[in-house]
């Protein structure tokens, strides 16, 4: 069976996403359909601004789909499209049961972890703030449950000491689509048999917020070390100097001891610590 004749339906929004969607488009298969979140109001004029893979879409002239909800006029939206399969990454809503059934081959997702270790929302950020030293991407069949479905290809890579949640993630962006491009000829000839999670091994993770950037000084240098990894970007490490809010943007271990290299005071530009303490006092570091 060729790529071309393989009619796919492609689900996700973030800059994560996008690898995957260009590989597909870069493998010959007929991307039929694009379905993202609807636009997103940001900034003092509420300017609508859509997400990544909707520019994506738009420069390679890709039919696109914003459904504020997945009901019944979505499902027969999609129906028209008669995809033989979809894969999601990084879509942002739970699909129903009926949603999945769509197509012949199913719905295959991309996580950015060693499944079923680190289901849920923020399985890069989770792994660096645990310390770990290896994590991966797995490509699932979905259920109904939330990371849940039988695994289809697995493959893991060791986090670099100066890896964060954007490099890391970046990196596992990639690393996933060329997993797609890999495995997805054997698994549409009916080559591969996907094996079901040990749910007894399930971790779970949990949305970030702006609370889990707070450093607390007591913790180990290691451990924050593992934090300011973990929230650059968002929601960034950050402490209370004087009363105002200083970001902690780079760091390093240093014979065990916690070096700061890169803050970012409340209201300024990014700049070395070392200029920092020029006119500041040092931060409550505990080495």
């Amino acid at each position: 069976m060729e790529n071309s004749e393989i009619k796919i339906l492609f689900l996700g929004t973030p800059e994560f996403a996008l690898p995957t969607l260009l590989r597909l488009v870069a493998d010959g298969y007929q991307v039929v359909g694009v379905v993202t979140q609807v636009d997103k109001a940001s900034g003092r004029g509420n300017k609508l601004i859509p997400s990544p893979v909707k520019v994506a879409a738009l420069e390679k002239k890709l039919p696109i789909f914003q459904f504020a909800k997945i009901n019944a006029e979505a499902i027969a939206e999609i129906k028209k499209l008669a995809p033989d399969l979809m894969v999601l990454v990084a879509y942002g809503k739970i699909l129903p049961e009926e949603f999945l059934n769509l197509s012949r081959f199913g719905c295959l997702n991309l996580h950015p972890s060693l499944l079923p270790a680190y289901r849920g929302p923020a399985p890069v950020q989770t792994a660096l703030l645990n310390g770990e030293a290896k994590t991966g991407v797995s490509i699932i069949k979905l259920d109904a449950e939330v990371d849940h479905g039988p695994i289809v290809a697995q493959k893991s890579f060791e986090i670099l000491d100066d890896d964060d949640s954007q490099s890391l993630g970046n990196n596992l962006a990639c690393e996933g689509a060329a997993l797609f491009s890999q495995i997805l000829p054997d698994y549409l000839a009916g080559r591969i048999a996907p094996q079901a999670q040990d749910d007894t091994l399930a971790t779970y993770t949990k949305m970030f917020t702006k609370a889990d950037g707070e450093i607390d000084w007591k913790k180990t240098p290691i451990e924050i070390y593992s934090q300011i990894r973990a929230c650059y970007p968002w929601p960034g490490a950050w402490t209370d100097a004087t009363g105002k809010r200083v970001k902690v943007l780079r760091a390093h271990i240093e014979t065990a001891n916690l070096i700061i290299d890169w803050v970012q005071p409340e209201g300024k530009e990014p700049m070395r610590y070392s200029d920092y303490l020029n006119g500041n006092e040092p931060l409550p570091i505990e080495n």
